[in-house]
């Protein structure tokens, strides 16, 4: 890409159960979440359906929304579904283990 301060570059990930999808995308300066999540699904709707970003969504591990303004090498995350509640889980434990660690 050339040097073009109106154009960002980014990089999308998405994981689901059998692997791991990464995508760079170039976009306009300003480009929200919203617009980098239609951008992927315009490129390649069977990998990156328009209800992939229905999910959680983060860059670099924090939480964001569709209008958050995306910065020059940010990693956009699109995370599934959690199979169980994390406090489900730990109960869980407890019971198969006995008392509850810490």
């Amino acid at each position: 890409m050339a040097n073009d301060a109106s154009k960002i570059r980014i990089e999308a990930v998405h994981a689901d159960l059998s692997c791991v999808t990464r995508h760079v995308l170039g976009l306009p300066a300003g480009a929200t979440v919203a617009l980098a999540l239609r951008e992927l699904a315009r490129i390649d709707p069977a990998v990156w359906p328009p209800d992939v970003g229905q999910g959680a969504l983060g860059i670099f591990g924090r939480r964001v929304t569709c209008d958050r303004i995306l910065d020059e090498g940010d990693r956009l995350e699109l995370y599934r579904p959690l199979q169980v509640d994390p406090k489900e889980a730990r109960r869980r434990r407890v019971a198969r283990n006995g008392k509850a660690a810490g």
